[in-house]
């Protein structure tokens, strides 16, 4: 006799078959068409890379700093060097511990705009400070990224093996800003607090996984559009308000931080009898007024009733006509990195040049210094 149950006990499997093959399926080509979209979007909105990739490593205290003793030719394009010395620093020679005799030497402090980002070794506007005067010797410790906070802990670690009549701390005002948080498009960094009146380091020592997978934190966003990623950060990351980090800093906090920053060098400079100069540098977006403008005022003011020198560079930058200002800035493309067209040209740098000049000519001992051979 025919057993009746065979075929409902077979039809279980076959259904389930018949609903998983298409889902399967389905899947499948959600997920190609999530990496084909993936792909796609990569040239336009994934971040470009970022110059400093290639002259920079991990740095426990500073997030990161230059590799030493690099030569990348045409780095920012024909012609365009980057060297770092054997002491970490832009530059095609080491630098004795002592002045040479008969001359002046600054150490500058900064950023991106002090390193000299998109143009040649010899184009920043550090190095020409000293190839038009001669009489100067100049350390160039700018690092790109940098915020008023690294720069300082820099100097202050490495900066003082250099003897040296003048210190020369140049920054923006997205210097103040990149104190606030412990990262840097993707890269961790130290933060800056006050602690019984003297800036101290926390967040240190920095996570060195924060290096190594900077452009998946830069790329968050565009990676979030894979569908499996998306699934796996739902089912097993954060909040999508939460923070992976620390909260900011408040803004008043990040205020007095960097002005802590600049008391304390002004104490051990004039023990020292060392002068601190201060230089506000102008960006792009500040030719005409800006929300930072009552910041920059206040905070170059507090700064001399501190007794430090200070050159703010805006005032004359904005009376440029604005072709000319243009002109001293790099033009989009022209060199492909990251937010290259935000930093100057080659024209751009020696303006800079010129006006520190002039204004440091009119502190003395600077006047000698700079007077021209």
């Amino acid at each position: 006799m025919p057993d009746s149950a065979s075929p409902k006990r077979s039809f279980g499997p076959r259904l389930l078959l018949m609903v998983a093959v298409p889902l399967l399926l389905l899947a499948a080509l959600e997920g190609l068409c999530s990496l084909c979209l993936f792909v796609i979007d990569i040239p336009n909105h994934g971040q470009r890379p970022m110059a400093e990739r290639h002259h920079t490593e991990y740095d426990a205290e500073l997030g990161w700093i230059h590799r030493p003793s690099v030569t990348l030719e045409d780095l920012y394009g024909p012609g365009r060097t980057l060297t770092v010395n054997s002491q970490r620093v832009r530059a095609k020679r080491d630098y004795a511990t002592q002045i040479p005799a008969g001359k002046g030497r600054i150490v500058c402090s900064g950023d991106s705009f002090t390193l000299g980002y998109g143009v040649d070794d010899e184009e920043a506007w550090c190095r020409l400070l000293e190839t038009r005067h001669p009489n100067l010797e100049v350390i160039n410790m700018g690092q790109g990224g940098y915020g008023i906070d690294q720069a300082y802990l820099w100097y202050q670690r490495d900066g003082q093996q250099w003897e040296h009549q003048v210190h020369l701390f140049a920054f923006i005002y997205d210097d103040f800003q990149r104190m606030r948080k412990a990262d840097f498009s993707g890269y961790g960094k130290p933060r800056l607090t006050m602690q019984d009146g003297v800036p101290v380091a926390t967040d240190v020592p920095v996570a060195e996984r924060s290096f190594a997978s900077s452009w998946v934190s830069q790329n968050h966003g565009l990676l979030r559009r894979l569908s499996l990623v998306d699934a796996g950060w739902r089912l097993v990351g954060p909040d999508e308000d939460s923070s992976s980090g620390p909260p900011p800093l408040e803004f008043a906090e990040m205020l007095e931080v960097a002005l802590g920053c600049f008391q304390s060098l002004q104490k051990q400079h004039v023990a020292a009898n060392r002068t601190l100069v201060a230089v506000w540098l102008p960006t792009r977006s500040e030719h005409r007024g800006n929300s930072w403008d009552t910041l920059r005022q206040n905070f170059l003011a507090k700064l001399r009733g501190l007794g430090i020198a200070t050159i703010d560079l805006v005032p004359d930058y904005r009376a440029l006509e604005p072709l000319r200002m243009s002109s001293l800035f790099l033009a989009p493309g022209e060199v492909d990195f990251a937010a290259a067209e935000q930093h100057y040209s080659a024209k751009g740098n020696k303006y800079v040049a010129r006006r520190i000049a002039t204004e440091l000519a009119k502190l003395p001992p600077f006047a000698e210094w700079l007077s021209d051979q």
